[in-house]
Parts: structure tokens; C-alpha cells; sequence
């Protein structure tokens, strides 16, 4: 009795109180949820909504001609006047975590593809022998064939600068307008790439697909011009463990053994898929001239084709305010 009498004497908590109490209990039911699905996978599906939600892209998955390799392609969801635009991610991540930041402004002027490249990321996969960035020169090529896309500019980051370097030059020729290479080595003299290398005190395997957080940091470091000043261990080992691309590109990454076999795979010589093309290594020679030697802003496909228009960014409505 004496249990119900104080029971029933007991006063309710203030309203402040249960509602500090309400958001705490709340609090910790999101941590737990965002521990079990770990930060990593959170954010990959934040951006796999905000590229369906707020973009209106979708991914489709294509199988390429020979039944062997599967492509991931984020595609328009709607048909659109505006002009196709490819966009080939780098070494670091997939089509989502490269390009989520420039597909807003991208998407207002183009009709934007990005693709998974083969063996970056889930479901972007091959089983061919083939390695090479001619090999996914050729899958991002046929890729854009089977949606029906023929004409259409590329933009390329790092390694999807070399791949599409060898599209405009080689594997999609006539489909390939404008090209734009960021931040890669495709006009680099032989020379200019070992003397890099040989600076290199590590693998291709533990710079490029780090094991560890301090390798991670590492190459977060080494390949973004302002990295985050704050990089816990707890969550570079996090996205290492999360992020099954690398895992994959792990298993399937050519046994090289310095950084100087790996240039030559990139680049196209013997230990990679046969001599570089002589048409490439001519526009090679041409990157390397002096910037005076052609006229006009645009890109050196441009020089070489005269047909391929000459603009540049941005358009002179733009660039106007209009």
C-alpha cells in the first residue's frame, strides 16, 4: 500500500524536462542506427538520394556487347535538347563521390552520363582478362552506344583523364567532341614520369588502395589540394572497410610492382596493352607545345580536328548574365 500511496503522490517530470529527455532518447536511436549502417554507407546513400532526388538521374546497368562485362551508368531521366555530356571519374572513389558537387551546375547546361568504371564500385564489373584504359576506353564507349548516345563531349578526372584521352583519341573517335583531361599525366614526357616515380617510397598498392588509415590519410593528402584538416582514425578505417570497390580493385589490380611499371600500364606501353597508337603519341607532342603555338581557347582534339567546334567556357550568354 504504501508503494501505491507514493505512486500515486509521484509528480510528472516538467515539460522541459521530458522534452530534453524525448531528444536525448532520440539522439541516441539515430547514433545507433548511423553506427550499424557506419558513416561510410550512410553517405552513400545520401548521395545515391540526392542524385535520384534532387537531379533527377537514375542509374541503369548495362550489359556490354560479349555478355562479360557489366557497366553502372547515371543517366538523365528525362529526355533534354541540351548537349550530352560523359563524365569518367579518377582512382579515389566512384561516379557518385566524384562528381556530386559539380553535378548541380553540370546539369543545367548538359545532359549529364556518369559512369561506374569497370571494377570501381558494386556494380561495375568485368570478367575479361583485359586491365588496360584502352579496355575501359572501350566499355565507357559502348556504353553510351547502347543508350543510344552518338555525339557527345567527355570530361575526365585523373585516371578518367586517360581514359578519356584514349576515347577522343582512339576508341570512340568519331563519337567524342570536346575533351576535357583534369589533373593527369597524358602529356607527361617519359622522363617527367620516372622522375616521379622514383620519389615514391611506396607500392602502387599500398599508395593507391590503402589498408590503414594513416595509408588513407596519406593519399587523401597526396591527391587533393586542400584536404580536410580533421581525418579521425575511426573514419578513414570506416570508409576502408565500407567501400567494397576497393576491395574489389584490390583483387583485380595488375600485379606492378613500382609506380614507374604502373605509368607505363596507364600510359599504354609494352606492360600494359600494346605501343601507345601513333595518332596518340602525335597528340602528345602537341599537348607538350607551347600554349602560343594555336589560337583560341579550346581543347587540343579541337587543333587537330577543324571541324570540332571552338568555344569556350562559359558561353558568351553566360558570361553576360543573361
Amino acid at each position: 500500500m504504501r508503494t501505491t500511496a507514493a505512486a500515486t503522490n509521484m509528480k510528472p517530470p516538467p515539460h522541459g524536462t521530458s522534452t530534453v529527455l524525448a531528444l536525448l532518447s532520440l539522439s541516441l536511436l539515430l547514433l545507433r542506427l548511423l553506427l550499424r549502417l557506419r558513416l561510410a554507407a550512410f553517405r552513400d546513400a545520401a548521395l545515391s538520394l540526392h542524385l535520384l532526388a534532387r537531379l533527377r538521374l537514375r542509374p541503369v546497368h548495362l550489359r556490354l556487347p560479349g555478355g562479360a562485362t557489366t557497366l553502372r551508368v547515371w543517366c538523365p531521366s528525362s529526355p533534354s535538347s541540351k548537349p550530352p555530356l560523359l563524365l569518367l571519374h579518377g582512382f579515389g572513389g566512384d561516379a557518385k563521390w566524384t562528381w556530386a558537387r559539380n553535378l548541380p551546375l553540370l546539369s543545367r547546361h548538359f545532359h549529364v552520363y556518369a559512369p561506374d568504371l569497370v571494377f570501381f564500385g558494386a556494380h561495375s564489373r568485368s570478367a575479361s582478362p583485359l586491365r588496360s584504359v584502352a579496355f575501359q576506353a572501350r566499355c565507357a564507349a559502348d556504353a553510351m552506344r547502347l543508350l543510344g548516345v552518338h555525339r557527345y563531349d567527355v570530361a575526365g578526372i585523373s585516371y578518367g583523364g586517360f581514359v578519356a584521352y584514349r576515347m577522343a583519341a582512339a576508341e570512340a573517335r568519331g563519337a567524342v567532341g570536346r575533351v576535357v583531361v583534369m589533373t593527369s599525366g597524358v602529356a607527361a614526357a617519359p622522363g617527367e614520369m620516372r622522375e616521379m616515380a622514383a620519389r615514391e617510397e611506396r607500392t602502387v598498392e599500398e599508395a593507391l588502395l590503402p589498408k590503414t588509415a594513416e595509408g588513407l590519410r596519406f593519399l587523401v593528402r597526396r591527391s587533393m589540394h586542400r584536404p580536410p584538416p580533421w581525418m579521425p582514425d575511426f573514419v578513414l578505417d570506416d570508409f576502408i572497410q565500407i567501400d567494397r570497390s576497393l576491395r574489389v580493385r584490390r583483387k583485380h589490380l595488375p600485379r606492378l610492382s613500382s609506380f614507374s611499371s604502373a605509368a607505363a600500364h596507364v600510359r599504354g606501353s609494352k606492360e600494359g596493352e600494346g605501343r601507345v597508337a601513333p595518332g596518340i603519341a602525335q597528340e602528345r607532342r602537341w599537348l607538350r607545345s607551347p600554349p602560343g603555338s594555336y589560337p583560341g581557347n579550346t581543347d587540343h582534339l579541337g587543333r587537330q580536328r577543324p571541324g570540332v567546334p571552338r568555344r569556350s567556357w562559359p558561353p558568351a550568354a553566360q558570361a553576360s548574365g543573361r
